[in-house]
């Protein structure tokens, strides 16, 4: 087996010992990777013409030299993250004739009818993988997938096919035979429809999607290819060498749709192009019709990807049918026309390439040696052959590296130069400034020469008889003495374009030119860019490292780093650990002894002092606030309960270790602080339970638990500031007992219980009894219960009878030895508290009151003679005596005394007299009676 990068290497040798003509040229037209060598003019780039790629470039006194650079063309693959692919017009060369005699388009396929699939194609099957090189097989990347085979369709598409295609599986579902050509009656249907543009995701038959999913439609349009006859058909055809092969799917001459059988400029002409390894797809319209019967006249030309996500049509934004003005004229699913036109979609990934340039004598002692150039960094060479090296080949090679298997291979283009005939021009130019400094090409001049700028430019010439400026034009005109010129440079300019004027004379005879030749340069101002970053401060300690940071021409700098005017490194990198705030310089010098500084400001910064303050000792369920101390100026706070801000307020439950990170703002210096607070416990207490008493009992008041003390604060002074745990009370009234509980007295660590004694004062019973005495008529007592705030009662009476109802009667046992009973009411409370009202209910009995009618005043009996009144059992007694006239002439308050008819001390008239006495009785002491009547006094 061979390298195929060695076999072009071998070949382009032999090809340089014997040619004599440009055999590398590459058709810039084809989609293979190629390379044109174009020449460079001012800041132009300019196409060699056909004459000069044949026969040469002879330099001239207005050209003495010529600066080539390469053109090279080698997209690869579609880039996802740019779009996939972007689609240029190019010119119309197609890589075959629309010719069909002697098989010049390839092997014809016979399609059945209208609407339908071809047979797939495999690009192996042309162009199979050789086992004993490392050719590979033919493959072409679409989209995002790699495929060996296609399958053309009668409407100008192309559908790139693999074993996950949907149409496969349809296929087999109907039978059909992709491979196999198909046949009357054995075809797969290819549905016909431009109703929307790309992207088109419409499910248009079954169970396989539209024909324009991952498909190549060039143009996608109404064909009648049932109706194609003689060499009119369709042609595919594979064509080229490795690494450039090429599948061509031709439509020639083929009927539009409703239009076959009419003239010839109804029908279509048109080619698919596929490339390999650039994967490259170009499209070219020998005819394209306008107008058909059917389907809108619509056409499309463009890719589309297999799930309708991605798409391109073609724009074209000088379309101008029939010779008209021009306009912006879309080809997705519009009715358009074109004429020899060719349209080129290619990847927008590019593959990876280099150039390579050489050179080749045919004249002269070099003849038939080649040798290697070194271009400028743009890859460009200065083409001035002199005399003694004769005609002089210029070649190069763009070595490419394909995508999909890494395989490498060369592609070459050449230019002849003809040498001019007279005296080798030389400009030379160095600094006149910097002795270590010299421009790129001292020896000769060159498209971009470098100076350290600030210095001044020194060019020498040789070859001339006369020099002069032409540009810049501040020296135009001015004449180049001896051959020399000095310029100073403006440093703040990145280049100067400094062009030439040489004037060979005749013998010498200055009236005689023999030639005028110029050239020119740009002199390029090497600005040393050195950058060692910002200002930058530092912990005390620490060591700083600075870096050249735009890393130029590293290969052959040298650096100088000093801090505070002392050696630190000499290296591209500074490593050292400063003392002290200062200054840190770093000298740059490059390979041509230009140099600059840079330098950085460092600060040294030190460690924050920190000290955590606040409240360390707490009660267990209190807070502290915690405050980071610190000597810095601006910090960052980072405490390990993620808080960030200076003080933080913090309620642990139990002894806790509290980090605190004071951090400068200035380097980030760090100083890490902890401070612990303790946590004392709250006492869990409890008094007793409440307790429930009646007036003048005792309760027990305590509490439970464990504490260091106790103090009570109660309205019962007996129990108030007391610090016992239990005390024995006796309030007159409900009372709260509260009890705190401490165990550290100086932080109050405490907590508190209460108690409260419910006193429950004793009942007041009240009692009513209808009605108030007893006696023979009346026997029967009703008593009412009219106490408040009792739950329970008993009577009691002296008689032995017992009762708990609120309301009762009770009769009574009238006897004549009794004079009064005895009632008691009980009450009880709910607490239980008790009391009792005892109240007496006498017995009344028939008393009588006698008085006389009639007094005799002369009577013989001596009661006769006076008026009494007789009551029995009484315990107060008023008797008045009044006459006809009202006159009041007795009274008195002693029942046994007697009125002995006289008033005022003498005997009163004879006549009629009343009395009234009120009395009461002893056995009914609050009922008063009042009895009257009249006696007649004879005189």
């Amino acid at each position: 087996m061979y390298n195929l990068k060695n076999l072009f290497v071998v070949l382009s040798l032999a090809i340089f010992c014997c040619v004599s003509t440009n055999v590398f040229a590459q058709n810039a037209a084809q989609g293979c990777a190629n390379i044109e060598i174009q020449e460079l003019i001012g800041e132009d780039t300019v196409v060699f013409s056909a004459a000069q790629r044949t026969d040469g470039i002879t330099l001239t006194c207005d050209t003495a030299s010529r600066i080539l650079l390469p053109i090279g063309f080698a997209p690869g693959y579609p880039d996802p993250d740019n779009g996939y692919y972007t689609y240029e017009k190019i010119a119309y060369d197609p890589p075959i004739a629309f010719n069909p005699t002697n098989n010049n388009l390839g092997e014809k396929l016979n399609l059945p009818v209208d609407d339908c699939w071809g047979a797939l194609f495999n690009f192996d099957y042309y162009f199979p993988p050789n086992p004993d090189s490392d050719t590979p097989g033919f493959k072409f990347f679409f989209y995002d997938e790699s495929y060996s085979t296609v399958m053309p369709n009668s409407n100008g598409g192309l559908h790139m096919f693999n074993s996950s295609s949907p149409m496969l599986a349809y296929a087999q579902q109907q039978g059909i035979n992709l491979y196999a050509p198909p046949s009357a009656g054995s075809y797969l249907y290819c549905p016909y429809s431009t109703s929307q543009p790309l992207p088109d995701n419409r499910d248009m038959w079954g169970s396989y999607k539209n024909p324009t999913f991952n498909s190549i439609n060039g143009p996608w349009f109404d064909i009648h290819y049932g109706n194609a006859s003689g060499n009119q058909g369709m042609y595919i055809k594979f064509s080229g060498e490795y690494p450039c092969r090429m599948c061509i799917l031709t439509f020639y001459d083929i009927p539009s749709f409703g239009n076959y059988g009419n003239a010839d400029t109804s029908n279509i002409s048109s080619m698919i192009v596929l490339y390999e390894t650039t994967n490259v797809i170009e499209f070219y319209l020998k005819r394209k019709p306008a107008k058909t019967s059917t389907n809108g006249s619509n056409a499309i030309l463009g890719i589309q990807n297999i799930d309708a996500t991605e798409s391109l049509a073609i724009t074209n934004n000088q379309y101008a049918p029939n010779g008209g003005t021009p306009k912006t004229q879309s080809y997705n699913n519009t009715v358009w026309e074109a004429t020899n036109e060719a349209w080129r979609i290619k990847p927008v990934g590019e593959l990876s390439y280099y150039y390579t340039w050489y050179k080749k004598n045919t004249e002269g002692a070099k003849k038939d040696e080649m040798q290697q150039l070194t271009p400028n960094s743009n890859n460009q060479v200065i083409a001035n052959p002199s005399e003694d090296e004769g005609d002089t080949w210029y070649y190069c090679k763009m070595n490419v590296t394909r995508q999909e298997d890494g395989l490498e291979f060369d592609v070459w283009d050449s230019i002849l130069i003809h040498p001019l005939n007279v005296p080798s021009l030389t400009i030379s130019h160095n600094s006149a400034d910097n002795a270590g400094t010299v421009a790129m090409n001292a020896d000769s001049l060159s498209m971009y020469d470098t100076i350290c700028a600030g210095d001044r430019v020194t060019f020498r010439f040789t070859g001339g008889d006369e020099y002069h400026f032409v540009e810049p034009t501040s020296l135009a005109a001015q004449q180049i003495l001896n051959g020399t010129a000095t310029v100073p440079q403006d440093p703040d300019v990145e280049k100067v374009f400094y062009k030439f004027h040489v004037i060979n004379f005749k013998n010498g005879n200055t009236n005689d030119t023999l030639c005028q030749r110029y050239d020119s340069c740009w002199i390029v101002n090497r600005k040393v860019n050195v950058s060692i970053g910002e200002d930058t401060a530092v912990c005390d300690g620490k060591n700083v490292i600075y870096t050249e940071a735009l890393n130029e021409l590293v290969e052959t700098n040298t650096y100088l780093w000093t801090f505070g005017g002392n050696p630190v490194s000499s290296s591209m990198t500074a490593d050292f650990k400063p003392a002290t705030t200062g200054t840190l310089t770093l000298k740059l010098t490059d390979n041509r002894n230009c140099s600059a500084t840079d330098e950085s400001q460092i600060t040294v910064v030190k460690y924050p002092v920190v000290d955590i303050t606040g409240t360390k000792d707490i009660c267990n369920g209190n807070s502290t606030k915690l405050t980071a101390e610190h000597d810095a100026g601006e910090t960052s706070y980072t405490w390990g309960t993620a808080e960030t801000t200076k003080t933080i307020e913090v309620k642990p439950d139990q002894t806790t270790e509290y980090v605190v990170t004071v951090t400068t703002d200035v380097a980030a210096c760090a100083t890490t602080k902890s401070a612990t607070v303790n946590v004392y416990p709250i006492p869990v207490v409890e008094c007793y339970e409440d307790a429930k008493i009646c007036e003048q009992e005792m309760a027990k008041v305590g509490v439970i638990g464990e504490a260091e003390g106790y103090i009570w604060s109660s309205n019962d002074a007996s129990v108030n500031q007391g610090n016992l745990p239990e005390y024995t009370v006796s309030p007159e009234a409900t009372t709260k007992y509260t009890v705190t509980a401490y165990s550290n007295p100086e932080l109050h660590c405490e907590s508190s219980a209460s108690m409260t004694v419910y006193v429950e004062k004793k009942p007041i019973p009240v009692m009513t009894m209808t009605p108030d005495y007893i006696d023979e008529l009346t026997p029967v007592v009703v008593f009412n219960d009219k106490t408040t705030g009792i739950v329970d009662r008993i009577w009691t009476i002296s008689d032995g009878a017992t009762s708990t109802d609120k309301n009762f009667r009770h009769t009574f046992e009238v006897e004549d030895t009794v004079l009064t009973y005895y009632v008691t009411l009980t009450g009880i409370t709910g607490y239980g508290c008790v009391d009792s009202i005892t109240t007496p209910i006498s017995v009344v009995r028939e008393h009588h009151i006698w008085a006389p009618t009639g007094i005799y005043i002369h009577s013989n009996i001596d009661d006769n003679r006076q008026f009494k009144v007789v009551v029995d059992n009484i315990y107060d007694f008023n008797l008045k005596i009044f006459n006809r006239w009202g006159t009041l002439v007795f009274e008195t308050d002693d029942i046994t005394q007697a009125w002995d008819c006289t008033y005022k001390g003498e005997v009163v008239q004879s006549g009629v007299y009343t009395w009234y006495a009120t009395y009461h009785h002893s056995d009914s002491p609050d009922r008063l009676m009042q009895k009257a009547g009249t006696f007649m006094i004879y005189n």
